[in-house]
């Protein structure tokens, strides 16, 4: 995320302050890395519902931060399940997730 990017977010947040932001979204990136291991886990054991409902918390905790890369993953997840996708392309929506939390948390530290 560069600098601008996060100026518009935090003015959008009603001027939060930039180290409670950091904070929150490292919270959130730590949360939702070991939540893409349920919602593997969910889709391995064929339970839908756990994986739309685990997809669904991503989502919305992902558009709060305005973490938009996050929030259309995890969008996607909850579309595919919905729509009765396959179980191979959930779990590539899954692995698209997982990567994008991974580079968000690269990025973050860096």
């Amino acid at each position: 995320m560069n600098k601008e990017d996060k100026a518009r977010i935090l003015a959008e947040l009603g001027g939060l302050p930039e180290k409670i932001y950091d904070e929150l979204v490292t919270e959130h990136l730590q949360q939702t890395k070991a939540r893409c291991s349920q919602i593997r886990y969910a889709l391995d054991s064929d339970n839908l519902e756990d994986a739309h409902q685990i997809a669904h918390t991503i989502k919305g905790a992902s558009g709060n931060l305005r973490l938009q890369t996050l929030y259309d993953a995890a969008l996607a997840i909850e579309i595919g399940v919905k729509t009765g996708e396959p179980k191979e392309v959930l779990l590539e929506k899954q692995a698209h997730l997982e990567k994008s939390t991974d580079d968000l948390i690269l990025s973050f530290k860096g």
